[in-house]
């Protein structure tokens, strides 16, 4: 989960109205009915929506129910620390995250919506070498962005990554992110802990008990360019 972005009291500031009361929305009236599935992984499952009003169209995480073993508390400050991270990146090689709801007990992260699968076009074989570097300097420089902003991706890999209509590429899901240099400090938090998809985890991740995730995130994107 993103990590150390947020306090509880901003995090809860999120899912409580003036009054004391969570919030509560209508993801249907707000913004349409739920259609394919894009994706599915640990963290939830990722449908297309098209908004009745307008035809605009987004991405919809639904997040994973809470786990037996933990508690409300815990389980509401790693959905919406999730979004917050999200929702304070404005890139164009980093995917727009634009709202949350809650509806019921499931929580929905709306985002931007970008049609095509950076892997699918690469394995596809149909990419000439100066679209790979296009899509390349997309991911570092997206990379780039969330370093200057004190943030590690920790998950990066092919999957991660999806195009627009217009070939722009933009890193996607940041469920393992984590904030190593918060606003105003000068010290970098190392990380601890396996982070990431094989084959594209640093080796250093495996053998020593804490590591730069800067690093590690160059590593992955080595490996991306590699493949």
């Amino acid at each position: 989960m993103a990590q150390g972005a947020y306090t509880d009291q901003k995090l809860h500031a999120l899912l409580v109205g003036p009054h004391g009361n969570a919030i509560e929305s209508d993801l249907r009236k707000k913004y349409g009915k739920l259609g394919k599935v894009l994706g599915v992984a640990l963290g939830g499952t990722v449908r297309i929506l098209s908004r009745s009003s307008d035809h605009k169209t987004f991405a919809i995480k639904q997040f994973r129910k809470r786990r037996p073993s933990e508690s409300e508390r815990s389980y509401v400050k790693k959905v919406t620390s999730e979004y917050c991270l999200g929702s304070t990146f404005h890139h164009p090689n980093i995917i727009e995250t634009l709202d949350i709801v809650k509806e019921g007990g499931n929580y929905y992260e709306v985002m931007e919506y970008a049609r095509y699968e950076l892997f699918s076009a690469v394995m596809s074989g149909l990419m000439t070498r100066e679209e790979v570097a296009c899509c390349f300097k997309g991911i570092v420089d997206g990379v780039a962005y969330l370093h200057s902003m004190g943030v590690a991706h920790r998950d990066l890999k092919l999957d991660n990554c999806v195009m627009n209509e217009r070939g722009i590429v933009k890193i996607i899901d940041f469920g393992c992110s984590m904030v190593f240099q918060p606003p105003f400090e000068k010290k970098i938090e190392m990380a601890k802990g396996i982070s990431g998809s094989d084959p594209y985890i640093a080796p250093e991740v495996f053998v020593t008990d804490q590591h730069d995730p800067r690093l590690a995130d160059v590593w992955s994107m080595g490996i991306i360019f590699y493949v």
